[in-house]
Parts: C-alpha cells; structure tokens; sequence
C-alpha cells in the first residue's frame, strides 16, 4: 500500500495504474495466429485461444472432423477460425461444427460432399458469428446451420443444393427470452422440390415453440430456386422482423405457419415465370405485410390459390399447440401486387376449417392485373381503406377500394410521374406494430426503395420522390461470400 502524499508517491501510484492497464490489455496487444494443418493441433489451439487470436486452417480438404469450437473471446477482440485462404479449405465427408462460448467467428470456410445423418454446422452460446462461408452440394446431414444461443449472427454464407429432408437453416427459439438474431446477405440457392413436408428453406421455430420470442431480424436475402416445399420460410415463434429479402423463381411461399406479431416488410417476390411460385400465407394473430412488392406469381398453383393467403383456422384447448389458429388482426398496407399469372392476389378466408379471420385491415395497396380476379374470399369483417385496383375485382366493391390505373412503369413497383396513386394514402389504419429492440418503421417512413415518403404518402410501395433508392430486388453480387462473387463482409 502507497502512503505517501509525495510528488514521488503519487508517480509510483501512476505507474502502478499503467501496468494494470497494461495487463488488462495484453490479450489484444499480443494476440497470435495459430496456424494448425491437423484435427489435433487444431484442438489444442482452440485449447489455448485468447481474445483476438487467429486459429487459421491450412489450405486444403479436411475430412471427417469433428469441430467443438469452445472458447471466450470479447467483443473488442473475438477469437476467429478462419481458412488460410478464404474458400479454400473445403470440409468433407462425416463432418460437423459446434460452437459454443462467445464472440467467436467462423469465416471462409466451405463444406461439401458430405457423408453424415446429423445436423452439420450448430450456433450455440452468445455473440458467435459465421460469415463468408459456403455449404454446396454437401449432399447429406439433417439440418446444415443451426442457430440455438443469443445474439449469433449468419451472414454473407451461400447454402446451395440442399437434397435431404429437414430445412437448411433452423433457428431454435427456446422461451420467451429474445434470441435477437441476425441472418444477413446470405445467398440460399436451388434447393430441389422434395415432394413432402420439412423440405422449407428456412424455419424459425417449431410448432411447439410458436408462443416463444425470437426477435430475429431476417435481412438482404436472396432465395433462387428454393422449391424444396410450399413453404420457402416457415415462420414458428413470435417477434420476428423479415425485411428487404429478395425470393426469385422460388416454388413456394413465406408462410406465417404459427406463430403472432411478425412482421414482412419491404421485400421483393418475384415469379419470373415459373410455376408455383408464392406470396405470403398467413396463420395466427397481429401478423404484418407491408411495403412489399408481387410480381409475376403463379399464386394458382401455391397453397391457397393466391399471391396473399389468409387461411381459415380452428379452435384449441388451452396449452395445445394451434396447428391451425385462426388469423386476427392480420394487417396489409402499402404493398404492390401486380401482373400475376394466375388465381387472385388477395383471398382472406381460404380454405374449410370453421374460424374465418377476424379484424383484417387492408389499405393503401395496388391491386393490378388485367386477366385475373383481384380478390376472393372476404368475411365482411375486413377494413378498408383507400385500395387502388385495376382489373375483375372478384367481389362486390367495397368503401375502401377504388379504380383506377396506377399508371406504373412497365413491370416494375414505382410510380410514374402521372399516377393517381401520388398522395392519395389514406391515414386511419393504425400504424406497424413495435418490437423491442429491433428497427421497426413504425410509421412507415421509408419506401420499398429506402427512400423517405412524403408527410402524404403515396399508394403502393413505391413513393414517387426523387434520389437514389437504397433497396432494389438482390442478385448473386448483393450476397454470399466474396470469394463466390459476393461483396466484402462488414
């Protein structure tokens, strides 16, 4: 202990200070790279990792290896495993990858031509990442990435080619905790059509997890071909916000399959002329769809015969899981639709089971097409407000909607500079509901573009303003690793 009030105590005291903050802080300043070219040395450096080590592959292909990356690293100095060079170091055979601990990071690795019935690539713990990475072809395994902690995050990946049953991405949504995930600028491409149930893209949650709160932001995604069933995403758990993804020619839908107070906004589904491609069928309650555009879907021949589906449900005991739970209060705002190949855009009381949907609220939507019925199926007990459609409306129409032709540039979402729809928005809907801790445009502030919308909005997604868009229909450049053709991860 330092008693001294003199000028040469408190200059000791000071030096004392700087070596403690010295030893804080000599992780970072002496972090290594552990270079490894075995499983073994691979295990010991994982082993010996501190906060902002580099445990670094050797270029190559690693066969049947079993990797429990387990260690703690910080979020100013996260411990990474990476390839030597990224994309090349390829995982083969009976492999699999857990990771556990926090703040680590998994990059530019690649697996394919794989041999294993087992989930290939498990998340757990907290703040864990993996990025530029890529699963092509692997061929086998349940599940390919599992995410199962908090706050992990999945982006710039391509997962492409999956052939076996179970979907290519799970999220585990265990209570009703917040996960607050985040899964960004993946590439998920040509999943063949799989002919039965559990063949979805993307599944967050189970049916027995549909009361539990995930909070993940699903964002900048791109699904290509992605037929392995009817539902593309299958949306299981609560609080979940799916913006700004791109689905082309993918055979099959976005499917609110259980769960409440999700929401799909600002996103791009595209049929581009093929069959059996979808929009968004919807289960369960306080679900929203908002700013997205449709086009070019063959909503006959997806589930429920529509680009928008509002299933009728049924009723449970209390604790059973819903299957099928009646839709309520289910809310569709400023979307385009034009310009599908067949069925309607809107039915809102699809199906057989006894419980129509109660409470709808559809305004401020663009309704376009000029061979088919716009909309079927109501109950009465929707609301609606200032719907611009142009085409068979399908039902005696209703206040609420009116007629007229947009006037949109040729097969695309914005408004040219004549269309009727320029400040014709209507207010009296409500606005987008919050979720904690995740960015929601609560009052519809933004455009499908990105773009600002005007203090009176616009019709439709598109607010006809002027300046770059920020959002446009992603392609294979916008996402996935870099060294597949993707950008730079940030």
């Amino acid at each position: 202990m330092i008693h001294s009030t003199t000028g040469a105590g408190r200059v000791l005291l000071r030096l004392c200070l700087l070596l403690l903050l010295h030893c804080t802080m000599q992780p970072a300043l002496y972090a290594t790279d552990r270079f490894v070219t075995t499983t073994a040395q691979l295990n010991t450096a994982i082993g010996a990792a501190q906060p902002g080590d580099n445990i670094i592959l050797k270029n190559g292909t690693w066969n049947n290896v079993t990797i429990n990356f387990s260690s703690t690293g910080t979020a100013a100095n996260p411990i990474t495993l990476r390839a030597e060079t990224a994309g090349s170091v390829t995982i083969i055979g009976a492999s699999t990858m857990t990771i556990t601990g926090s703040y680590l990071v998994v990059s530019g690795l690649q697996w394919t031509n794989g041999n294993i019935d087992a989930n290939i690539l498990t998340i757990k713990g907290s703040n864990n990442r993996v990025t530029q990475c890529a699963m092509i072809n692997y061929n086998a395994g349940k599940k390919w990435i599992v995410l199962d902690g908090f706050k992990c995050r999945v982006d710039h990946c391509r997962f492409e080619g999956k052939n076996t049953i179970d979907p290519t991405m799970q999220i585990e949504v265990r209570d009703k905790t917040a996960d607050y995930h985040l899964v960004d600028h993946n590439h998920f491409a040509h999943r063949p059509l799989l002919g039965g149930n559990g063949g979805e893209t993307v599944r967050v949650g189970y049916s027995g997890q549909m009361d539990n709160i995930s909070r993940t932001i699903f964002e900048y995604n791109l699904f290509e071909e992605c037929d392995g069933e009817n539902e593309i995403i299958s949306n299981k758990s609560c609080e979940n916000l799916y913006r700004y993804n791109t689905f082309r020619r993918s055979k099959g839908q976005f499917c609110f399959r259980h769960g409440d107070r999700n929401i799909v906004y600002g996103n791009f589904f595209l049929g581009e002329g093929v069959s059996g491609t979808g929009g968004i069928r919807v289960i369960g309650s306080k679900n929203y769809i908002v700013n997205n555009f449709f086009y070019n879907l063959d909503a006959a021949n997806s589930t429920g015969g529509a680009v928008i589906v509002l299933q009728k449900g049924e009723s449970y005991s209390a604790g059973e899981v819903r299957f099928n739970a009646q839709v309520d209060s289910c809310v569709i705002v400023y979307n385009t639709i034009i310009d599908f190949t067949s069925g309607s855009a809107l039915h809102l009381n699809q199906g057989t089971r006894p419980l129509s949907p109660l409470h709808v609220v559809v305004a401020n939507n663009i309704i376009k097409d000029a061979n088919n019925t716009l909309i079927a199926g109501i109950t009465g007990d929707e609301t609606w407000i200032a719907n611009m459609t142009q085409g068979p409306l399908g039902i005696n129409k209703p206040d609420g909607i009116y007629v007229a032709d947009p006037l949109l540039e040729a097969a695309s979402w914005r408004l040219s500079s004549a269309s009727p729809a320029i400040d014709a928005g209507v207010a009296g809907w409500g606005k987008v509901r919050t979720i904690d801790g995740l960015p929601v445009d609560i009052k519809m502030e933004k455009d499908l573009d990105g773009q600002t919308r005007t203090s009176k909005k616009d019709t439709g997604c598109d607010e006809y303003v002027t300046g770059a868009a920020a959002n446009r229909p992603l392609t294979a450049a916008d996402v996935g690793p870099a060294y597949l053709g993707g950008p730079a991860a940030q």
